[in-house]
């Protein structure tokens, strides 16, 4: 990511945890926001973005490190694998059993019934 993703990631996390940043300096989120880019300078965007969606759907109160996105955007990337080997094995409808109803609904894979 760069560092303009990762102001915009940052940006996302503090609107959801808002209690938690509300007496936070402008420079201590700058330097956040670097920190943040040298950790995740691997990860793509937007699929820290999934990964920040589904964080907060089973969170209890606290904001992400850049660890837990990593390890959630490791966690979508084997569920889209698992769920592509499903489709591929004609097995549409044990995707949302397999990977969860957040992962379907967030990631956006339809539904399949029947």
């Amino acid at each position: 990511m760069t560092l303009n993703e990762t102001a915009k990631l940052l940006y996302l996390i503090q609107q959801t945890y808002i209690v938690q940043y509300q007496n936070v300096k402008q420079e201590s989120l700058e330097a956040q926001a670097k920190t943040w880019t040298a950790i995740l300078t691997d990860v793509d965007y937007k699929e820290a973005e999934l990964a920040l969606k589904l964080y907060a759907a089973h969170d209890k109160g606290f904001p992400p490190s850049p660890g837990q996105i990593i390890e959630k955007v490791n966690e979508i990337k084997r569920k889209k694998e698992l769920a592509k080997t499903l489709i591929d094995m004609g097995l549409e409808k044990d995707i949302e059993f397999n990977c969860g109803a957040d992962f379907v609904k967030i990631c956006g894979i339809p539904r399949i019934t029947g």
